[in-house]
C-alpha cells in the first residue's frame, strides 16, 4: 500500500506578501540610482536634463495676442520620489512665468525653477501643499496673476490655459479645474490630478484668511490635499468656475489621452461617478481646447510634446523649405 503524502501549499497571501517585500527591498537599494539623470554614453550629457526641448513651433499652433501674452502663470509642480520633475522642466514648465517644485529630495537644479523641499514635520499632504506651495506664491504675488498646480504625472498645454484665462479678473477669488464631488453632502472640489488654477485673490485668500489666521483648521479635514482645498476655498467664499468648452467637453483631465479616446474605456471606469459634470470617452467627446491630462508617463510626454509642437502638418509658418522625395 503506498501512502502519499500531501503537500502543504503555501497560502496565496503570504507569496503576495514576500513578492511585495522583495520588490521593496530591490527599490530600496537602487533608488539613488533611479533617480539620477541617465547620459549619453558618446557625449557624457544628461539625456532628458540639459537645454530643455525648444518651443519654435509652438507660436504656429497658438497665435498669442498680446492679452493672452500679459497672463503670467506660476506653475506649482508636486513631485514625489521616485517620480521626477525634469520631463516637466523639459516640456511645459518653461511656458509658464515661472516654476516651483515642491519635493522631498531634490534631484538635480533645473534652471529657473525654485526647489522647495518639503518638510515632514507637518502631518499629511495638505500641510506640505498649502503652507509651503502657497505661502511661497503668496511672498512673490506681485510676479504672477494665476497659480496653476499639478503633479508630476501630469501634461498642462499652458497656451489652453492662458486662452482660458483671458478677460478673467485675477483679483476676484475664483478657481477651476476638474470638479468632483466628496462625503455624504457631496462637496465640490477640483480633481488635483489632472490640476487646478487659483486666481491671486484667491491665493490672497487662503494664505491670509485659511493660513495665517488658521480658518481651515476649523474644518473637518483629512489627508487627500485636493478634498481639503476644495472644502477651504470655498469656507473662504473662493467661487469655482466651471472649466467646460461651449459645448460641455471636459478641459481638465484625470486620465491620459489614449485612454480617453478609445470609447471601449467608458466600461470600465464606474467610480467616475464622482465627477460633476459626465465624463464621456471617444473622439468625438474631446475637446479641442484640451488644458491638461494625468497619469501620464514620461514617455508619454514627450510623445504628446512632439505630436502638439513638432509634427503639426496643417500649420507652417510659410517660410519652412519642404523637401520632396528624391531619386537615390
Amino acid at each position: 500500500m503506498v501512502v502519499r503524502c500531501r503537500r502543504k501549499r503555501i497560502p496565496r497571501v503570504v507569496v503576495v506578501y514576500a513578492a511585495a517585500a522583495v520588490i521593496s527591498l530591490i527599490y530600496l537599494l537602487h533608488q539613488e540610482d533611479w533617480e539620477k539623470p541617465r547620459y549619453d554614453k558618446v557625449n557624457n550629457e544628461p539625456l532628458i536634463l540639459g537645454e530643455p526641448m525648444p518651443l519654435q513651433k509652438a507660436s504656429d499652433i497658438v497665435k498669442s495676442s498680446s492679452d493672452r501674452h500679459k497672463i503670467r502663470i506660476k506653475l506649482r509642480l508636486m513631485s514625489i520620489p521616485p517620480h521626477g520633475s525634469r520631463v516637466i522642466f523639459c516640456i511645459f514648465a518653461q511656458c509658464c512665468n515661472c516654476a516651483v517644485i515642491i519635493t522631498k529630495r531634490p534631484q538635480i537644479i533645473l534652471p529657473h525653477c525654485a526647489i522647495v523641499i518639503a518638510t515632514t514635520n507637518n502631518p499629511g499632504r495638505w500641510s506640505k501643499a498649502d503652507s509651503q506651495g502657497f505661502l511661497w506664491a503668496y511672498d512673490r504675488i506681485e510676479d504672477w496673476d494665476w497659480v496653476v498646480k499639478v503633479d508630476d504625472d501630469s501634461f498642462l498645454l499652458v497656451e489652453n490655459l492662458r486662452k482660458a484665462l483671458v478677460g478673467l479678473d485675477t483679483q476676484t477669488p475664483v478657481a477651476t479645474g476638474m470638479q468632483f464631488t466628496a462625503g455624504p453632502s457631496n462637496d465640490v472640489y477640483l480633481q488635483g490630478g489632472s490640476g487646478y488654477v487659483l486666481s491671486r485673490g484667491a491665493v490672497t485668500q487662503l494664505v491670509e484668511r485659511g493660513l495665517h489666521e488658521h480658518v481651515c483648521k476649523r474644518l473637518h479635514l483629512g489627508t487627500s490635499e485636493d478634498v481639503n482645498m476644495g472644502r477651504c476655498l470655498k469656507y473662504l467664499g473662493v467661487q469655482f468656475l466651471d472649466s467646460r468648452d461651449s459645448k460641455g467637453h471636459q478641459r481638465f483631465h484625470v486620465l491620459p489621452p489614449q485612454e480617453l479616446l478609445d470609447p471601449r474605456r467608458a466600461k470600465r471606469w464606474r467610480h467616475f461617478w464622482q465627477s460633476r459634470y459626465p465624463i464621456n470617452f471617444g473622439l468625438a467627446n474631446m475637446s479641442k481646447k484640451v488644458i491638461s491630462f494625468h497619469q501620464v508617463d514620461a514617455d508619454s510626454m514627450y510623445l504628446i510634446y512632439y505630436l502638439i509642437y513638432y509634427l503639426n502638418p496643417l500649420q507652417t509658418d510659410g517660410h519652412e523649405e519642404v523637401l520632396s522625395f528624391q531619386q537615390s
